[in-house]
């Protein structure tokens, strides 16, 4: 007897979600010297796009997150929005919270 039915999503058991490592959103600066990256790890990591070496590990989210936005202009800015209702700006440049928003 087939325990799955067919074409029904089923999600992976709670310990995958948490021992492997997912990439849910990408998004590149402004003049395309960084690349950020979220993963289910509720962390964003910024990325020297010429290198790929590590520059920072911004923390501040409790839920996956979902928008990652850079500023028209600015490529030291960066907006994210995540499930747990926080809308955090970034400064990529020195890897710290501006700004922090909740939206219930």
């Amino acid at each position: 007897m087939q325990t799955k039915l067919p074409g029904k999503y089923n999600p992976p058991p709670l310990e995958d979600k948490v021992t492997k490592l997912k990439v849910t959103m990408v998004a590149w600066d402004r003049h395309d010297s960084t690349v950020i990256t979220a993963a289910n790890n509720l962390t964003l990591k910024v990325w020297n796009s010429t290198t790929g070496n590590l520059v920072h590990v911004l923390m501040g989210h409790e839920d996956e997150v979902f928008v990652l936005e850079p500023h028209p202009f600015d490529p030291r800015i960066l907006f994210s929005a995540g499930h747990d209702g926080n809308c955090i700006v970034w400064d990529l440049a020195r890897g710290v919270k501006i700004r922090s928003y909740f939206n219930m």
